[in-house]
């Protein structure tokens, strides 16, 4: 018969995986914090492997775009999924790129309509600042966001034109809001932030639902909004750069 391996052999065994540092990861903080030099550990970062010099994998960003932009072998519009850096070595004139519509919600992003020029990108929620901030040519391209209408979706707005000033808001405005109001829910947890970066108008939307005029904590997320709409907005010739 076999003999059984003694319970180090074991402790070993299970420890020749690559899950090692997500099963372990509080207990490794706390030793690596210990045991290394102060001048090895980057406490300027909250992330674990950049904490301690791990390799990360690459940031990606999901794309919607014209194939011939995105160097597909198909024709028509396509989904790309490219590392940050790739993106960033984009050049928009070479490319035909002049518009970057930002959306906020995966169903969104499949749903935006194409037009000439334009790349659409999965802003995936918080983070699409960060993104945006890393596209050394997104002065050079006119910048959209569409957003829920609600405090966070204000808040995330902020935030992207924080990081490209001359970003425009479409379909998150009072009138929108109104014209959807069966498909109304309700935030869990409003955001207060002051946000000088919003103009007139989307201040003024964002008091209101945050002063509950409308109702308590009202959201509108941004698949509800009706897909006409959507085309008649994102399709007008003349929105504004």
């Amino acid at each position: 018969m076999r003999a059984l391996p003694c319970c180090a052999d074991a402790r070993r065994r299970r420890l020749r995986h690559s899950k090692v540092i997500e099963s372990h990861r509080r207990l490794l903080i706390r030793l690596l914090d210990a045991v290394l030099p102060i001048e090895a550990i980057d406490t300027s970062v909250t992330g674990f492997a950049a904490r301690y010099g791990f390799v990360e994998p690459a940031r990606r960003a999901c794309l919607r775009g014209d194939a011939s932009i995105l160097g597909a072998p198909v024709t028509g519009d396509c989904d790309v999924t490219w590392d940050i850096a790739a993106l960033a070595a984009l050049s928009p004139s070479s490319a035909g790129v002049d518009e970057l519509l930002i959306v906020e919600n995966q169903t969104s992003f499949l749903a935006a309509p194409s037009a000439p020029g334009r790349l659409v990108l999965w802003g995936a929620g918080y983070g699409a600042d960060e993104l945006l901030a890393a596209l050394p040519w997104r002065g050079a391209v006119a910048v959209r966001y569409w957003g829920d209408i609600d405090t966070h979706g204000f808040v995330i707005l902020a935030q992207v034109r924080a990081a490209a000033p001359h970003t425009t808001s479409v379909l998150m405005d009072i009138g929108t809001l109104l014209a959807h109001r069966t498909f109304w829910t309700q935030e869990t947890s409003p955001r207060t932030d002051p946000l000088p970066a919003l103009t007139e108008q989307e201040s003024q939307a964002c008091e209101a639902l945050r002063n509950g005029r409308y109702g308590p904590r009202v959201r509108l997320e941004q698949e509800f909004i009706r897909y006409d709409l959507v085309l008649d907005v994102l399709l007008a010739t003349d929105m504004p750069a």
